[in-house]
């Protein structure tokens, strides 16, 4: 993401209640290259889980430009040229993978997705919701952002029984180290982030997602 967009979306941030601490600097990462669900998203509600309604959401809001609400978060995601997870590998890079467990892992995931897609593209139709913009490429978009970078529901939201995926802005810029001593902090509908650890002027600020194998492809 660009300085402009990192600014862009601090901005957006503290402006509906957000607070970032200021010895906290957010920066592009030099080493690698709460409105009502509404719309089309919204008639998926008991037709598809809550995770696929979640994508569509966001895909919505993608689809909407500069209009949602969520524009100046939307805006610094990675899009599908960024993401390197070897759902986007072509064919040829999917060759490497051969005779690992990440390629069927892969396969098993991409498989399961369009599965989801599919059936609620389905959904969709059967009620004479036009969906034609809501392709397969932006549902594993979604999918990836999602599983990359999501918090899980049941400590923020503990009265619903399913547990399903949060998107934090900002919360999520933090790139993931292992053994990184974050805690997640979750109150009267807020949730903040704080690092348990002494960190130096100048030095990177860590989240840490919990252990991740190859085969989870995320």
């Amino acid at each position: 993401m660009s300085a402009t967009q990192i600014s862009h979306l601090l901005e957006w941030f503290r402006s509906n209640g957000g607070h970032l601490d200021e010895s906290v600097e957010v920066s592009e990462d030099v080493g690698s290259d709460t409105p009502l669900i509404d719309g089309v998203a919204a008639k998926l509600v008991g037709y598809a889980p809550v995770h696929v309604v979640s994508y569509f959401t966001l895909i919505e809001q993608r689809l909407m430009g500069i209009d949602s609400f969520w524009a100046p978060y939307i805006r610094c995601l990675p899009k599908e040229s960024k993401l390197n997870t070897p759902l986007f590998f072509s064919d040829e890079d999917q060759q490497w993978l051969l005779g690992t467990n990440l390629l069927p892992a892969a396969q098993s995931r991409h498989a399961q997705w369009r599965s989801e897609w599919e059936a609620a593209c389905h959904a969709l139709h059967d009620q004479d919701v036009e969906a034609r913009d809501y392709t397969l490429e932006l549902y594993l978009w979604a999918a990836t952002v999602f599983t990359s970078r999501s918090f899980a529901s049941n400590a923020a939201l503990p009265e619903y029984e399913e547990v399903f995926p949060l998107l934090y802005p900002v919360l999520d810029i933090a790139n993931h180290k292992v053994g990184a001593k974050a805690v997640w902090g979750f109150k009267a509908g807020s949730f903040d982030l704080r690092i348990a650890e002494p960190i130096s002027m100048g030095d990177q600020v860590f989240n840490n997602y919990g252990p991740k194998g190859n085969e989870e492809c995320r």
